[in-house]
């Protein structure tokens, strides 16, 4: 008896979205098909380009009522806003990861340019724990700028995936 096929939930951006990671995961994609069933859930302001026939796209919000048909969910993650909502997707629903940048304070801080400071506050509390929450006290009264490069911010990441692939050592 032939094995049954993976069926693998895909969570990325994707052209015509200008990003390197949207034209990373349009290409991997037919890969991946070969070997898996796949279905891509995106954001609801996102209509990808065409792909080849046999993907199912669906929205991500129904990703909570469907996840049971799927073996592993995959999350391409970036520092972009474009990720915004795949990042909190796995926090809910542990998957693998694909990491295509170490640092991902950009993608916890563009909270900040929407006024929440208290979800920027998780991550920097998370990982460095008081004192994360005294820098971002600090940026608040405007003493100090976010540290980019200096503090990753991928503490939760990889803490609540069950795998991370990446690109390089």
């Amino acid at each position: 008896m032939k094995p049954s096929r993976w069926r693998i939930a895909h969570f990325s951006p994707l052209p015509p979205v200008h990003s390197g990671i949207a034209d990373y995961s349009y290409a991997l994609l037919p890969y991946l098909a070969r070997l898996a069933d796949v279905t891509l859930f995106v954001t609801d302001s996102q209509v990808p380009k065409p792909l080849a026939k046999g993907f199912s796209i669906q929205p991500m919000e129904r990703y909570p009522l469907v996840r049971q048909e799927y073996d592993v969910a995959i999350y391409q993650i970036g520092n972009s806003e474009h990720h915004r909502e795949i990042y909190s997707m796995l926090l809910r629903y542990p998957g693998i990861v694909v990491l295509h940048e170490c640092f991902l304070h950009h993608l916890a801080a563009y909270t900040i340019n929407q006024g929440n400071y208290a979800r920027y506050a998780q991550e920097m509390g998370y990982a460095l724990g008081v004192q994360g929450l005294d820098i971002v006290h600090q940026i608040r009264s405007g003493v100090r700028e976010p540290d980019f490069y200096g503090i990753p911010l991928n503490d939760r990441l990889l803490d609540s995936s069950l795998g991370v692939i990446v690109h390089s050592k």
